[in-house]
């Protein structure tokens, strides 16, 4: 004849038995949840489901053992600031590989770099062996405007020679020769621009010639002269015609 077993049991859903009510490897059931439960070591009644449904869920989601451990998603800094300055996670900081401004300030002060900064004497770097050195000679590198015009006044009381055009800029300016002007005869000969020129002709003849008449003069401009007209090339002489010689030809 078989026994039948039959457990405490309850048809009201959510009802708990307590741990006065079951012995240890006692069994409750709950069948209306589909629980069952049983009294732990610790004299704590635990439960055994065949699943959870919402309400479970809900109730497990909002124990207090739950909600003792869940985290904050709203956190303010200083809590966020208590994080960071945790042992915790200081331990666990990478070592400080730069300097902020007060350390950097504090390097540079310090009496290690202090010691092996390079400090000059400003009138000993300037009077120093190699900056004397690599200064120009006076004579030699450059020269002041008396020696210059020495040397202008000096080269111009020799021969010299120019290549190019030669300009007294200043009106009434004038160059003054002291000696003998010589004009190379291959060159163009001496011009005033517009009036005339002293040069040699393509026949190798020394030739003056003027753009208007052309006056020979003695004593200034109130000697004896010779004009020749531009125009008609006649010859007007002023003052008395010496002829040195047996013959005097003219051409009309």
């Amino acid at each position: 004849m078989s026994t039948k077993i039959i457990l405490k049991k309850s048809s009201v859903s959510g009802r708990i038995p307590d741990s006065g009510d079951l012995q240890y490897g006692e069994l409750a059931l709950n069948y209306a949840d589909g629980t069952i439960f049983y009294k732990a070591s610790d004299n704590v009644v635990r439960s055994i489901s065949a699943g959870l449904d919402s309400s479970l869920v809900s109730q497990l989601v909002d124990s207090s053992y739950v909600q003792a451990r869940q985290v904050d998603s709203q956190r303010d800094a200083d809590f966020i600031t208590n994080i960071i300055d945790s042992a915790y996670v200081l331990a666990r900081a990478p070592a400080q590989d730069f300097l902020d401004s007060v350390e950097t300030i504090q390097l540079i002060d310090s009496s290690y770099v202090q010691a092996r900064q390079i400090q000059y004497n400003t009138s000993d770097f300037v009077d120093s062996a190699y900056v004397t050195s690599q200064l120009p000679t006076f004579g030699t590198d450059f020269i002041d405007s008396a020696t210059a015009s020495s040397i202008v006044d000096s080269a111009l009381s020799n021969a010299v020679t120019f290549t190019g055009q030669v300009t007294a800029a200043a009106s009434g300016n004038s160059f003054i020769i002291n000696d003998t002007l010589r004009i190379d005869s291959a060159g163009s000969g001496l011009r005033m621009t517009n009036i005339g020129a002293f040069d040699r002709d393509g026949s190798g003849n020394f030739r003056v010639f003027s753009n208007e008449n052309l006056v020979f003069s003695t004593n200034g401009g109130s000697g004896t002269a010779l004009t020749l007209d531009k125009t008609t090339k006649n010859a007007t002489f002023e003052g008395d015609i010496v002829v040195r010689g047996n013959t005097v030809t003219v051409y009309d």
